[in-house]
């Protein structure tokens, strides 16, 4: 490799290690949320391929839980 040729790979290199590591620290301090430490609100739902109803939390208690809303399309 020639001379420009390293500087054009450094260059390339840190502008693709900052890229990557703009996201790994946190931008402040965040405000906490007024639900936080309160208890999720009850909702139910029916259970997909199933036919009965899931009562959240009541179905869920003592157990932890992750809850993906997300929409297909």
């Amino acid at each position: 490799m020639g001379r420009f040729d390293m500087k054009r790979f450094a260059v390339l290199a840190l502008l693709t290690g900052l890229v990557f590591s703009s996201g790994c620290w946190p931008a402040g301090t965040p405000e906490g949320s007024p639900l936080e430490g309160k208890k999720a609100p009850s909702f139910s739902a029916p259970a997909l391929g199933e036919n009965r109803t899931i009562c959240f939390p009541d179905d869920f208690e003592g157990q932890v839980v992750v809850l993906s809303f997300f929409g297909a399309g």
